[in-house]
């Protein structure tokens, strides 16, 4: 048989799939021969058309009948194809551009269905990121700019009024698919099949091919001329809405962080850039109508659509504002244009929202807002959830919705020149999912537009901020913790907030400058007045939640910045969030208790995160700001020692008066006036826990952690405990330890009055023994046994002057701890000069006794984990090092001389000699200010068993509480805190009939 005839005979004896797939082969070969200048690729329409059949053919396993290997031909085929359609294109026939115009479009879809071949196995993983590149490096996707252009130009208005055909039109809104479709094979590859440093690389490469050919601004000019025409708005619509979620993918996924927006990646500088502001139109005009939809408000230049009677749905009002007409229409949430009163489509907000976040924060304050606000009034009850809102003052609010609605009041916000918001028309237009995501989107970008003013208010030396930015940003404030303390209880009894939890630490987030010792922000002021604590604390007493603390160890929540604004957040708050972080101390207490005991080194996975919030929230002092917890009596004649007490820096001089905090024009003019109270709280419901903690640390060795970096976090955290301790010794001690009858007054006066003649000698003092001899109070007998039964003041003295001294290269320690160890001392020899001499000097002798039985042991210490106790020379070595200014350098001397039998330091003493002594003289003069204990307890009932650990519910002031019905006045969280008191202590006190016969019943308190 002749060869030609048997060629013949084998291509009909092939099946139609062969003989598709060697086409295309063939033509792939060539495509790739011509990439590399090898070969020439001169198609005639026959060849081209043989090519689009055979994809039909093959149908979505093209790829797959391919292979590998020639995914790159297939590419290069494309961008031949496109640039050979575009009618201006040189040497081609019109029969010519007529084939390679049917073949771009089969040939797109058969390369973006790489995704959906990959994820059937039909191809390697690699195949959807080898395409994505080969279109990016072949220039492919900038071949479809030409055709974008020329199909944009007949929809565009221009010198003539034109009318296109219906045909065209069709031919645009399927072109522009054509590269919507390949931008979401990008989006979706890097997505579902790239490693975070491939995403990055062909995010970058993307981004430049982009900016480069203009492709954005191609397409946005194609969509805006559709969206003009009678027969292409509703597909303009659809090309939009799917544009957005790959714009949105492409630009960071769904994240609402929008802080750094401009930093996150290239795509998002793309969407600010020049290149494309056809395509900034198109996102900011959707976001405008977009909220002018759902309230009614200003639509900012955008011209109105039609009449309510032409919209075919009843009017509202009469007098409801016109709607905007944006270039592009809006779509449901199914991506179809929308109808009158169905859900908005959330598809190009979130870019849109990105692009206004970027450059247009003059008005995005108002804009993000209304958008926050209009998704208050569009949730709707889930019957599978029950949902409750948590209130300022820490209660429960369990009809959330007025609430959430009137923390979005735009009284606060809203310019009153501008006509009412129409709030009620959102109402049932959102679907469900995207509510939460575009009110945080919202909060983000009303929080950027007030940023500038805030970082201003916040420099120092600034003046007190404006009232309408505090009005401002308090009304942010509000909202944004609305949502955040917006929870639902699922049917299984387990509680959730409502937002992801990314969502609640970035709402939760307080900004101030990134200087250290700059506390008191305006942002933490008002986010404290506004209900901040509640939230925080319902998500510390989450599982879930805890681990953000830990994430962010070095500075959970902007503590650092609290200073003393956490004063701000009232009594009830303060007592409710100590006692829960008390709680969470006793947790980790407890797991470090039960680590192996043996000499083997331990896993300490150690709490620094959550050592830090407590030290750093509780401080209350920063060097520049000090809180004031006991004020100095009237005017002594010399006005730089009427000072406050409290806890301080630990300074040399006094503190400074409350007067004028210096933290820049953010810090509020005086205290709050509620100090008292929630300082007592805080020592009451907080300092237990803390040393607790602190005792369990400390009989853990250094070198027995298991390895360093563990090790250096349990010394810091260790010497953090420490210093909290002390800072609060001082104002526990002047409520333990308060004037006697005869002063303050008739000490300062006579004090005062000999002070001229020159210092006083060693003797006897006038108001020595005051306080000690004159009847304690209630109030001063619980203060006293919350210092030294509690917190075991000799123990917060000893371990911190071993910490001190143990470690020769413990300079971090020393310098911290010495002022503050300084202020103790000196507030216990002039206020309680009884109980320190008797604390050393048992000190003394355990130290002695210790000293024996090691000598009689070979040298070696039998107890060296057990507890120190302040004696004379740990406290000389202690005090040796030159870290706490001249009141320091005197300290070791005035100690041995106030354990000899004439003690020298006294109330007197202190006063006369002022100007050598200005910390004595400061605790010999002061009064706490701290409030009765009895006064705490009213405030916040807590469980009466002292080792309950329970953190049920979203805070402790939400706990409901059961009365013992024997005594009736122990309460208890649950049946079993109450059965652990009983055996602890609480059958003695209890007037149970029950007698030896167990605890009684609960009833309600």
């Amino acid at each position: 048989m002749p060869p030609r005839a048997a060629a013949a005979r084998n291509a009909r004896a092939r099946t139609p799939e062969e003989r598709a797939v060697e086409t295309l082969k063939s033509m792939a070969n060539q495509a790739l021969r011509l990439a590399s200048g090898r070969d020439a690729c001169a198609w005639s329409p026959t060849e081209v058309n043989a090519a689009s059949e055979a994809i039909d053919t093959l149908g979505p396993r093209v790829l797959y009948a391919m292979g590998e290997s020639r995914l790159a031909g297939l590419v290069i085929m494309l961008g031949l194809a496109l640039r050979r359609a575009t009618p201006s294109s040189p040497g081609i026939t019109d029969g010519q551009r007529s084939a390679y115009a049917a073949l771009h479009p089969k040939l797109t879809t058969a390369l973006v269905n790489v995704i959906e071949e990959f994820s059937g196995d039909g191809l390697s993983g690699a195949a959807p990121l080898e395409v994505c590149t080969a279109l990016i490096k072949s220039h492919a996707l900038r071949a479809f700019c030409p055709l974008l252009a020329a199909a944009a130009a007949p929809l565009l208005p221009g010198p003539q009024p034109q009318q296109p055909s219906r045909r065209s039109v069709q031919s645009a809104l399927a072109l522009a698919g054509q590269v919507r479709s390949a931008l979401g094979l990008m989006a979706e590859t890097m997505l579902e099949c790239c490693t975070p440093e491939q995403r990055q690389s062909l995010t970058a490469t993307l981004a430049t091919e982009l900016a480069e050919s203009g492709l954005l601004e191609h397409w946005a000019r194609l969509v805006i001329g559709l969206g003009a025409c009678e027969d292409g708005e509703d597909g303009a619509a659809k090309e939009a809405a799917q544009l957005g979620k790959h714009l949105v993918a492409l630009a960071g996924h769904d994240s609402t962080d929008l802080r750094f927006v401009q930093q996150l990646d290239p795509w998002t500088e793309l969407l600010l850039s020049g290149p494309c502001p056809c395509l900034a139109y198109l996102l900011s005009s959707h976001l405008v109508a977009f909220a002018a939809e759902l309230d009614g408000g200003p639509t900012y230049g955008l011209p109105p659509a039609a009449s309510e009677a032409q919209l075919a749905r009843p009017s509202i009002s009469s007098a409801q504002p016109p709607r905007p007409q944006p270039p592009v229409p809006l779509v449901d949430t199914a991506g179809f244009p929308l109808r009158p009163r169905k859900p908005l489509g959330t598809h190009l907000t979130a870019p849109a929202l990105r692009l206004w976040t970027g450059v247009l924060k003059a008005a995005g304050q108002t804009l993000g807002m209304r958008l926050a606000t209009s998704m208050a009034h569009s949730w709707t009850v889930d019957d599978t959830w029950k949902f409750l809102l948590l209130s300022a003052d820490s209660s429960i609010n369990k009809n959330p919705w007025d609430a959430l609605l009137a923390a979005h009041d735009p009284a606060a916000w809203l310019d009153p020149a501008v006509p009412p918001l129409q709030g009620t028309a959102a109402v049932g237009r959102m679907d469900p999912s995207d509510i939460a995501f575009v009110a945080k989107l919202g909060l983000s970008l009303a929080r950027e537009a007030l940023e500038p003013a805030r970082v201003l208010a916040d420099m120092p030396g600034q003046a007190v901020p404006s009232d309408q930015l505090e009005k401002q940003l308090g009304a942010w404030w509000r909202a944004a913790l609305a949502w955040a303390g917006l929870w639902g209880e699922m049917e299984s009894g387990r509680t959730l907030p409502m937002l992801r939890w990314e969502l609640v630490e970035e709402l939760l987030e307080i900004r101030s400058r990134d200087m250290p010792g700059t506390p008191n922000s305006l942002d933490a002021r008002l986010a404290m007045s506004s209900g901040y604590l509640p939230v925080l604390e319902a998500v510390l007493r989450h599982p879930d939640g805890r681990y953000l603390v830990e994430e962010h160890r070095l500075d959970p929540f902007a503590c650092e910045h609290w200073g003393h604004t956490i004063l701000h957040a009232g009594p009830r708050s303060v007592a409710s969030f100590a006692a829960t972080l008390s709680k969470l101390l006793g947790s980790e207490r407890l797991l470090a208790a039960a680590k192996d005991n043996t000499g083997n080194r331990r896993r300490l996975f150690f709490p620094s995160g959550l050592i830090k919030l407590v030290y750093a929230g509780f401080k209350l002092f920063s060097p520049s700001s000090k809180t004031h917890l006991a004020l100095a009596p009237g005017d002594t004649g010399d006005a730089a020692h009427v000072a406050v007490a409290g806890p301080s820096d630990g300074g040399a001089g006094p503190s400074h008066a409350p007067a004028a905090a210096s933290g820049g024009g953010s810090s509020p003019p005086a205290a709050a006036p509620q100090l008292p109270l929630t300082a007592a709280c805080v020592a009451l419901h907080l300092l237990p826990g803390v040393a607790a903690l602190a005792r369990v640390l400390y009989g853990i060795q250094p070198d027995k952690v298991y390895d360093l970096e563990s090790r250096s976090t349990f010394s810091d955290g260790l010497v953090s405990l420490m210093e909290l301790l002390l800072v609060w010794v001082p104002p526990i001690l002047l409520a333990a330890e308060p004037l006697g009858p005869t002063g303050p007054d008739t000490a300062v006066r006579s004090a005062s009055s000999g002070a001229s003649s020159g210092p006083a000698g060693p003797g006897p003092g006038v108001l020595g023994s005051a306080p000690e001899s004159a009847s304690t109070s209630t109030a001063q007998h619980a203060w006293g046994a919350l210092l030294w039964d509690v917190l075991d003041l000799p123990f917060i003295l000893g371990a911190t002057a071993t910490l001190m001294t143990r470690d020769p290269g413990a300079l971090h320690a020393r310098h911290t701890l010495t002022p503050l160890l300084a202020d103790a001392l000196w507030a216990l020899m002039v206020r309680a000069p009884a109980r320190f001499r008797s604390m050393v000097a048992a000190a003394d002798s355990a130290e002695a006794a210790a000293a024996a039985a090691a000598a009689e042991a070979g040298g070696t210490s039998a107890n060296a984990g057990a507890q120190p106790g302040p004696s004379q020379a740990l406290l000389r070595r202690a005090l040796a090092q030159q870290h706490g200014g001249a009141d320091c350098t005197s300290l070791p001397e005035l100690i041995a001389t106030e354990l000899s039998p004439e003690p020298f330091l006294d109330f007197a003493a202190a006063v006369k000699l002022h100007k050598l002594w200005p910390r004595a003289f400061l605790f010999a003069t002061s009064t706490s200010l701290l409030a009765p204990v009895e006064s705490v307890v009213a405030v916040l009932p807590l469980c009466s068993n002292p080792l309950c650990l329970s953190l049920g519910g979203p805070s402790e002031a939400a706990v409901q509480l059961f009365a013992c019905s024997g005594c009736g006045e122990a309460r208890y969280c649950s049946r079993r805190c109450q059965e652990g008191h009983w055996g602890r202590g609480h059958e003695q006190e209890c007037g149970n009939g029950g007698g030896s016969g167990g605890a009684g019943a609960l009833r309600g308190a």
